[in-house]
């Protein structure tokens, strides 16, 4: 309903009955509809018609435990009031009737005019019936730009506590929403100065169940100072807009969220002999911390991966030389098992080096930054750093030298002399250095014999 009132085609339709499941499923059966009844304790009915899914709820209440992550209760209510009134916020507690009306009991159709989050009824109920709605507020103002109601905003510290019980699934879940949303940092700032991240959420694995922070890293980055030669903006509010500046990819924005945050810690801040404050090292420490975030929010494989890589490297590109830039790339080269992944590592680390100039720097440098990406792509597009892209085939290469280490050898140094410009990566430039190499071999061998 939200959505259709913005004119954001809805990604999905809910559909909210009077009717209890076994009528539900019932009536899809006369209808020939293919019904899913994974969700029937909560009164949850897929239905699948003309291949397009649709959930299909009885009215219903629900509240939820200290643990906050399953309901404790659920009811089964008797009209579409009733049912509404368990939302979250107003904006979403609409409903359209079998005529196309409007039905809005909250005013969520006048908060959505106001751009404004307000929770349907007490702020204080709501989030106690389930706190993951705190982080959804922050999530729906990085989203859609809209401002938290006052008495919404005042209800989340009191509520705190509750965040405890929630998983750390569902908390990563939201945080990665408001990242990604095209004003991530109105609902940052609320995720931080609310205490939120500050909080600790709950694990299982199979040693049972643990308690683990959320983003307190974060919490030290509000109001820290920066070298005010080169930076207009606190770290935080620098974190916020190379955040702002980012594409919109997950592991880009996270990146973009951690890049500086080992800045101020005690064994990085320090001051140079001029009194210059400098932060030693902070993208090593700030990588190390992001392999500790990732493991415990547990990120996916990739994503563990490449944000502490492009934290570790966030902060330096290579001189805008050729030669500078093709040994810069084979360094990189060794962090990657493939072409393909060396250049969307590149790409990411180009994009997140623009977006941290841009985002407070006095001096961004962006012609400079230009030039260096312009003979970054060139070089990849053209010179190869690994046996996959060489012009001979490894299965031509043993076939002429045998399977043996030396064709490994010998690709090796087909890619350096490639690099350096000496030979050409054309079959025939490396037929022919294939040549000279199983003739060096064969004079080799006569000389032993």
């Amino acid at each position: 309903m939200r959505d259709y009132l913005l004119g954001v085609i809805p990604q999905d339709i809910d559909i909210a009955t009077s009717a209890h499941t076994p009528a539900i499923i019932e009536t899809a059966r006369q209808q020939g509809w293919r019904t899913i009844e994974t969700g029937v304790f909560f009164g949850v009915v897929v239905v699948v018609v003309e291949g397009a899914p649709y959930d299909v709820a009885t009215f219903r209440t629900e509240t939820y435990g200290i643990d906050s992550h399953r309901p404790e209760t659920v009811s089964f209510a008797v009209s579409l009031r009733d049912d509404l009134a368990r939302r979250d916020f107003s904006i979403n507690a609409m409903a359209l009737d079998e005529s196309g009306g409007v039905i809005d009991f909250f005013n969520g159709r006048e908060d959505l005019h106001d751009g404004v989050i307000r929770t349907v009824g007490d702020p204080l109920e709501r989030f106690q019936e389930d706190s993951l709605r705190m982080f959804r507020a922050a999530r729906f103002a990085a989203v859609f730009n809209f401002a938290i109601d006052p008495a919404t905003l005042a209800a989340i510290p009191p509520n705190l506590y509750r965040v405890r019980g929630l998983s750390v699934e569902r908390v990563r879940s939201e945080i990665d929403k408001t990242l990604l949303g095209r004003y991530a940092p109105k609902g940052l700032r609320v995720l931080l100065e609310q205490g939120l991240l500050s909080e600790t959420c709950r694990a299982r694995d199979e040693s049972g169940e643990t308690s683990i922070p959320i983003l307190p890293e974060l919490a030290h980055l509000r109001g820290l100072d920066q070298n005010a030669r080169y930076h207009r903006l606190d770290v935080w509010e620098h974190t916020l807009s190379t955040v702002e500046q980012i594409i919109p990819h997950p592991v880009l924005r996270w990146a973009a969220l951690l890049h500086d945050v080992a800045k101020g810690l005690p064994d990085v801040r320090q001051y140079n002999a001029q009194g210059d404050l400098v932060e030693h090292r902070h993208e090593v420490a700030g990588a190390q911390i992001a392999v500790q975030i990732a493991k415990r929010l547990r990120f996916p494989a990739y994503w563990s991966r490449s944000v502490p890589w492009l934290v570790r490297h966030h902060l330096r590109l290579p001189p805008a030389e050729q030669e500078a830039c093709i040994r810069w790339l084979r360094r990189r080269s060794r962090e990657f098992k493939r072409a393909a992944d060396l250049k969307e590592g590149i790409e990411a680390l180009l994009e997140i080096h623009r977006a941290d100039r841009l985002a407070g720097h006095k001096d961004p440098g962006m012609p400079g930054w230009e030039r260096i990406a312009g003979i970054l792509r060139q070089i990849l597009d053209s010179v190869p750093f690994y046996p996959e892209q060489l012009a001979v085939t490894g299965e031509e290469i043993a076939t002429c030298l045998g399977r043996t280490p030396a064709v490994g050898q010998f690709q090796r140094t087909l890619l350096a002399r490639i690099q350096t410009g000496e030979i050409l990566n054309t079959p025939e430039d490396q037929q022919e250095a294939l040549q000279k190499r199983a003739e060096r071999g064969k004079q080799k061998n006569h000389v032993y014999n």
